[in-house]
């Protein structure tokens, strides 16, 4: 629920940074739809594009977090400058985040859930701390370390919750005859979902700390004044 009252709290800035993210991925889904097969090429320069883009989304949505948990003031403008100074770790962190929860998936799926629930808080962890990508996972591992179920707890909720609106959405509104009213639908879901997931993860970060360092939010967040 401390998720929500932060998000909606600057929701026109959490809100507009995962649009941005998330518009490359609709558009492209929404030509794919509306149009002949689109090449394995531009298939390959979506995916990276939203790779990036998804990325940096999640780490400029650590700053704008932490400006709306210290009540200042959090500017899209800011927020993307915070996270585009840290472009290169974000993105070795992502991939090897992703990578590592992709192969755990792949090894009947448990594994995957844990090292998602691991490897939880590694972008707040590289943007604040200014960490490496490997090492930012380490601090990741160590945080989450005695609080795995309560974080796979929340997390689950969303992700349950967006599987049932993403079944309903492809059984009642995937069809040619409304493939533009789907698109968007399921880009303003999607969006809710990247806002509320970078939210929540940064607020994980922020508590874990916290709770196991005795850290206040001032000092937590030095490294953005």
């Amino acid at each position: 629920m401390r998720a929500f009252e932060v998000l909606f709290r600057n929701a026109f800035v959490f809100f507009a940074l995962a649009a941005i993210a998330s518009a490359p991925l609709a558009l492209y889904m929404w030509h794919a739809a509306t149009t002949t097969t689109p090449s394995r090429f531009s298939e390959f320069v979506e995916r990276v594009v939203s790779f990036v883009l998804l990325s940096l989304c999640e780490a400029t949505i650590v700053h704008a977090t932490f400006q709306t948990l210290r009540r200042r003031p959090a500017s899209i403008v800011e927020s993307a400058a915070r996270g585009f100074r840290r472009f290169g770790a974000v993105i070795v962190a992502s991939l090897l985040r992703g990578l590592t929860v992709g192969v755990g998936m792949l090894l009947l799926l448990v594994p995957g859930l844990i090292w998602a629930v691991t490897f939880f808080v590694t972008i707040p962890a590289c943007v604040v701390e200014q960490l490496a990508g490997p090492e930012s996972m380490s601090r990741s591992s160590d945080l989450t370390r005695g609080c795995r179920w309560q974080i796979f707890a929340a997390y689950a909720v969303i992700e349950t919750l967006s599987f049932v609106v993403y079944f309903v959405l492809a059984t009642t509104l995937r069809h040619p005859a409304t493939v533009t009213l789907y698109t968007i639908v399921d880009f303003t879901w999607s969006t809710f979902v990247l806002a509320y997931n970078s939210v929540l993860v940064t607020i994980v970060y922020h508590d874990l700390r916290v709770a196991k360092e005795g850290i206040d939010i001032d000092h937590l967040a030095a490294v953005f004044d």
